[in-house]
């Protein structure tokens, strides 16, 4: 609905004063390294809108809001590889049961992915958010957060990474296809591309 690009880290000084982190937690993002790094109790996986309803309006205003967005390709197989390891035995199976081709093609052929993990970002960012930063540039993301929330914490923890190879090398050529179709909006948007 909103379409947003991404902010490079601005080396600009925040406006004075801490404003609280709100934090739009799309799976696969890096968000439980966030909301750790942060001490966030917000429930996590909230959309915009939902984050905005549980803080209530004055906080959402008083607070800055951002979400980090990360190449549709990776962020899939990312899914796939901490399903393949995941701690509750029928999810682990399931994904263990399957190539990554059959399972992407299984989630996306018929245009509705069943998991939230795998909603596009404007399903996420259904409405406005002051900030939408890059995965790939995380770095420079968490120094401006850190410098929006008025803190310094040092290096962002790393949570729940997965072990995979790049996406190149495990997509075939439909499942290329469907992400390309399901996410042409994410791709156009954010710059991402195969």
């Amino acid at each position: 609905m909103y379409p947003l690009s991404v902010e490079s880290a601005d080396p600009t000084p925040a406006s004075p004063g801490l404003r609280r982190p709100l934090h739009v937690h799309i799976p696969k993002t890096a968000g439980t390294s966030l909301r750790r790094a942060l001490g966030l109790t917000d429930p996590p996986h909230l959309t915009a809108s939902q984050l905005r309803a549980h803080v209530g309006e004055g906080e959402w205003e008083a607070g800055f809001s951002f979400a980090i967005v990360r190449n549709p390709f990776d962020r899939l197989l990312s899914i796939y590889s901490a399903g393949r390891t995941h701690n509750r035995n029928r999810t682990r199976e399931r994904f263990q049961r399957l190539t990554f081709g059959e399972w992407g093609r299984d989630d996306l052929e018929d245009g509705h992915p069943r998991l939230t993990a795998r909603w596009r970002y404007h399903e996420w960012l259904d409405l406005p958010v002051d900030h939408v930063w890059r995965f790939e540039n995380m770095d420079e993301a968490w120094t401006s957060v850190q410098r929006e929330a008025g803190v310094s914490l040092g290096d962002l923890p790393v949570i729940h990474k997965t072990k995979h190879g790049h996406y190149r090398d495990v997509f075939d050529e439909s499942t290329r296809r469907l992400v390309e179709a399901h996410y042409a909006r994410d791709l156009d948007v954010y710059g991402y591309e195969f």
